[in-house]
């Protein structure tokens, strides 16, 4: 496993080259796709705004796919050394009640989901669920996570 220094750096030098080394195939891909088409925007367009606007977003992208890629890699150090736990892989969900409106019933399946990752002796006092976006999965793309409160701690 590289350091996400080295992985940062790597991805400074060959866009997606870091996230590939992650096993980020897939985000390695789009995140070249974007810098180079850009680049390609930029080389090509006889256009004097789109050649200026094309070279800020490819320099912005490529800052962002290299520190995108060196959070990847210190996320998965974490999990390895034991930092950070990995979510247990839960049983069922129990439905939702029929007469639950839609925003209660995603609160119900929030706090079941979190109730699954608790150890034995704790209690959840509440959860919700919350999104995250990502240029380099697609567009239209988003992480669901389930942020649940107990005790005094957050749970992810």
């Amino acid at each position: 496993m590289q350091s996400p220094t080295v992985i940062s750096i790597v991805s400074i030098i060959i866009p997606g080259l870091g996230l590939w080394l992650i096993g980020k195939r897939r985000h390695a891909g789009i995140a070249a796709m974007l810098v180079f088409g850009s680049i390609f925007v930029f080389l090509f367009s006889p256009w004097e705004m789109l050649t200026s606007l094309s070279c800020n977003i490819a320099i912005l992208l490529w800052a962002m796919q290299s520190m995108y890629a060196g959070y990847e890699a210190r996320l998965a150090q974490a999990v390895k050394s034991g930092d950070i736990q990995q979510a247990k892989e839960g049983a069922l969900i129990t439905p939702p009640p029929s007469d639950l409106s839609r925003f209660e019933k995603e609160a119900f399946k929030a706090k079941e989901i979190v109730r699954q990752q608790l150890e034995i002796g704790e209690y959840l006092l509440d959860a919700i669920p919350a999104f995250q976006m990502s240029v380099f999965e697609g567009a239209g793309s988003y992480r669901l996570y389930y942020i649940g409160i107990y005790k005094i701690n957050l749970l992810l």
